[in-house]
């Protein structure tokens, strides 16, 4: 309990200002530049210390901060909502029309397919326009043009109907051993790529009958690449109407914020 007109005003008024400093130390939110809004524990405070004082003016005061604080805190989410929609919107819309592209190139990449499996193989070299229908054969022929492959894309040949480009990185391991790694791509579309590794000294060879397994499944991989990017489309289309959907939306309690306002402003007033 608190005595009217009595000390007790002051030692609440000291409890509210370490409530509200410890509310805001325990957030990490302390800044010289913005000074939260008392909690809930500081309000309770601030309202023994109105009692305390015998004013009622001030418990009106600290019931009309606490509602214009917690109003104010949400349009302040509202304002953070609508601007993250908005950003969510024009990135979403972005990445659709992307996507679309995308889908309409591997349509167009996957009617120029031709089939590897079994004797069906045939990859033709870039270097010397010469087709190997044996894997074995086309492993070797493949390991002797990475021999001074870089960074920089260069075409391989031709497998499946589409043209194959590779560059190579050189990277250290952390027992520092070198490892070759090699990327594979389709041309027409970068997100069609293996990687493979090889121990640079280590038995064996970069290209080998596996690494000609992982191109034939590349290009017979276009058509999931389309049904996943076809799911990517209809997951951004939802994202899209979505957003709009709540975009735009005035704050619902406007008018409460405003009287709100108006009532702490006037009761500031008649406190001076």
């Amino acid at each position: 309990y608190v005595t009217e007109r009595s000390f007790d005003s002051y030692m609440w008024q000291t409890v509210e200002r370490k409530a509200a400093s410890f509310a805001q130390l325990l957030r990490g939110k302390i800044n010289a530049r913005e000074i939260e809004e008392i909690d809930t524990s500081a309000l309770s405070a601030a309202e023994a210390k109105a009692i305390a004082s015998g004013n009622p003016l001030l418990l009106d005061l600290a019931v009309a901060e606490q509602e214009l604080a917690r109003l104010t805190r949400l349009e302040r989410a509202h304002t953070t909502t609508q601007h993250t929609l908005a950003t969510t919107l024009t990135h979403s819309q972005q990445a659709l029309e992307s996507t679309k592209a995308r889908i309409e190139r591997l349509h167009q990449m996957a009617a120029r397919t031709v089939p590897t499996h079994g004797t069906l193989f045939a990859l033709t070299l870039a270097s010397s326009g010469r087709t190997i229908t044996d894997r074995a054969e086309a492993a070797a022929h493949l390991d002797r043009a990475l021999a001074g492959l870089r960074e920089a894309p260069v075409a391989i040949g031709t497998l499946g109907g589409h043209h194959l480009t590779a560059s190579a990185q050189t990277r250290w391991d952390t027992h520092g051993s070198p490892w070759r790694h090699t990327t594979w791509s389709i041309t027409g579309d970068t997100d069609l790529h293996t990687t493979t590794a090889w121990r640079i000294g280590s038995d064996g060879r970069p290209v080998d009958l596996g690494t000609i397994a992982r191109l034939e499944h590349l290009v017979a991989g276009i058509p999931t690449a389309i049904e996943h990017a076809t799911t990517h489309s209809e997951e951004l289309q939802h994202t899209i109407a979505q957003a709009r959907r709540l975009h735009g939306h005035p704050f619902t309690f406007a008018t409460e914020l405003a009287a709100a306002r108006h009532r702490y402003a006037d009761l500031t007033q008649q406190m001076t």
